[in-house]
């Protein structure tokens, strides 16, 4: 398919899967595609290769195979771009977008939720991470990642469950269904969780959460695990209403399966999002877009080309 217009493709970079939307300007969606994990942390060689496949995904359901990456303007939001190290080893790579904005994952969950306005999101899916705007101000809760944060993640709590499920093994604490579950995943070895460990990320991890919740209404186990998020979960959302957000939307993966648990409170200040972090990728992407035009006027004169 011939296409002589603008277009923009957003990107969600996460500890999952790496998902692309690509749209024209008049904000009209042509197609979608998806790769694998492309968290910061996982090296820009990785993550641009994913990005790479999921953009050729998108390309590929809007019959625009022929269309160069450097004929596109493009958004990111990427998990784990909030560290100085990571920002530079993202800007000394070599972009292949005819323009490229980028920002954290959380920033274009909260453009998509709120479009473009104030309000906090949380994510709380492979990571947890609380974002929110508020007359032009940005606040940032947890997100630092699994090793020292990210407490009410699906990889935290599939951590948790894998750490009671070896001491249940060991006969330190009591031995549940839901043990019995993840230790079926090893052959009931210990050995082979400590070494499955040492390579294990935390998507891996999260691996775990759906059978966490499909036990919650015989496991008590599963039950206390599961609140102990919870409680996680309610601790962000007041620390992102103190700093003056009127309301609260819930993004991610584990937000539909917590809704149930959360207190009645807490529920009275969530919001419907209006978009989600594609559409926010994709103003991401027009904003970029805009901001290159804008620089290049100042430059000529407003002379264009």
């Amino acid at each position: 398919m011939d296409h002589t217009g603008t277009l923009f493709v957003g990107l969600d970079c996460g500890g999952t899967q790496c998902r692309a939307r690509l749209t024209d300007s008049s904000g009209k969606r042509l197609g979608e595609g998806a790769a694998g994990p492309a968290n910061a942390l996982l090296g820009m060689d990785v993550v641009f290769a994913e990005i790479k496949r999921a953009v050729a995904g998108a390309l590929k359901q809007a019959d625009m195979s022929d269309v160069p990456f450097h004929n596109i303007h493009a958004g990111i939001g990427m998990a784990g771009l909030c560290s100085p190290e990571a920002k530079a080893a993202f800007d000394a790579y070599t972009h292949i977008f005819k323009t490229t904005r980028a920002e954290t994952d959380a920033h274009i969950a909260q453009l998509g939720a709120f479009g473009g306005n104030d309000g906090a999101i949380l994510i709380i899916g492979t990571g947890s991470c609380g974002y929110a705007v508020v007359r032009e101000q940005t606040f940032v809760r947890g997100g630092h990642g699994f090793l020292i944060s990210d407490h009410a993640s699906g990889a935290y709590l599939g951590r948790m469950a894998l750490r009671r499920a070896v001491q249940g093994a060991e006969n330190i604490l009591p031995r549940t269904s839901l043990c019995d579950a993840i230790l079926s995943e090893f052959d009931y070895s210990v050995v082979k969780i400590i070494d499955w460990a040492k390579t294990a990320r935390p998507t891996d991890y999260g691996a775990f959460v759906p059978r966490i919740f499909e036990l919650s209404g015989q496991d008590d186990l599963a039950v206390e695990l599961i609140e102990h998020t919870v409680k996680e979960v309610e601790l962000l959302v007041k620390s992102l209403l103190d700093v003056g957000a009127n309301s609260v939307v819930l993004v991610g993966g584990m937000a539909e399966p917590l809704m149930p648990w959360l207190s009645e409170q807490i529920k009275s200040v969530l919001a419907a999002p209006m978009g989600d972090a594609l559409d926010g990728a994709c103003l991401l992407a027009e904003q970029g877009h805009k901001l290159a035009i804008s620089t290049h006027d100042q430059t000529t004169g407003g002379k264009h080309a």
